[in-house]
């Protein structure tokens, strides 16, 4: 049997040269999107400066703790307590238990609010504005 009757026939390629480039191109995009959104929520640090706290929560079962805030503006933001093992930080339920509502803090954090992603700015240190 000649060579090319079975590659064409018995036994064809699953996808053509263009298909595969295809797949490759879509895979490597979600690999980037995916990792972009984890880089935005490990790599920023920003200060927040006098926020009042408006409440406080625990998000579903997945036991993440937010914390509503306003500033003087009235701009909204919502926070996350967590721990955080690259930066070695173990104390969020402890953190959490000493945020107060209707206090006012300067919160140091990493990360950005993603609504796509639901990710929050991670406060990394707080201190209360006095």
């Amino acid at each position: 049997m000649n060579n090319n009757y079975y590659d064409k026939y018995i036994n064809p390629p699953l996808f053509s040269t263009g298909e595969k480039w295809m797949i490759f191109l879509v895979i490597t995009a979600c690999l980037s999107f995916i990792l972009y959104g984890c880089h935005l929520n490990y790599s920023d640090e920003r200060d927040y400066i006098g926020y009042t706290v408006t409440d406080k929560a625990v998000k579903g079962n997945s036991g993440m703790y937010l914390v509503y805030t306003v500033d003087k503006d009235g701009e909204v933001m919502v926070f996350s307590v967590e721990d955080r093992m690259l930066e070695g930080r173990y104390n969020s339920s402890d953190d959490y238990a000493r945020i107060e509502v209707g206090k006012t803090y300067n919160f140091h954090t990493i990360g950005v609010r993603n609504h796509f992603w639901s990710s929050y700015p991670t406060i990394m240190t707080m201190e209360e504005v006095k």
